[in-house]
């Protein structure tokens, strides 16, 4: 009993020392590149650790007329060409594809309604005969300040 009881507290310790890294990645990293002279942090970011074939997709609410800025980086583990994708909330119309677009990390929209979408992420895998790189990936989202 010992044991496990031992084992629960070292898997629960390690859970929020990976968390904790890819909080600090992204605070360090994705607030970074949000422009904060230019847009305020939403004030929730989301920061996983991922490995290569992996994807997560998040819902973000947005209002009509806002301006938005989406930010979203790997960690120098994974491949830099990390896929992102904004559709509709029913994942059925693109609103962005960085694939289509050199694989940017940032993206600004203006919605004409005020809708929910869905960001869907992914890490390409590289060289499928070698173990599957992991590490972290943030999601930032911001808006721009009025009067900017």
């Amino acid at each position: 009993m010992k044991h496990l009881f031992l084992l629960i507290i070292v898997f629960a310790a390690f859970s929020v020392n990976s968390f904790s890294q890819c909080s600090d990645f992204a605070r360090r990293e994705g607030i970074a590149l949000l422009d904060t002279a230019k847009y305020l942090q939403s004030g929730n970011f989301n920061a996983e650790k991922l490995s290569e074939g992996e994807e997560i997709q998040i819902f973000k609410s947005l209002t009509k007329g806002m301006s938005y800025r989406f930010v979203i980086c790997g960690s120098s583990d994974l491949p830099q060409n990390i896929e992102f994708e904004i559709t509709d909330f029913k994942g059925k119309k693109i609103l962005f594809s960085n694939k289509e677009n050199n694989y940017v990390k940032v993206w600004d929209f203006t919605p004409e309604k005020s809708q929910r979408v869905l960001v869907s992420i992914r890490v390409p895998v590289v060289k499928k005969s070698e173990k599957p790189q992991t590490g972290c990936v943030a999601v930032v989202t911001g808006f721009k300040k009025k009067g900017k």
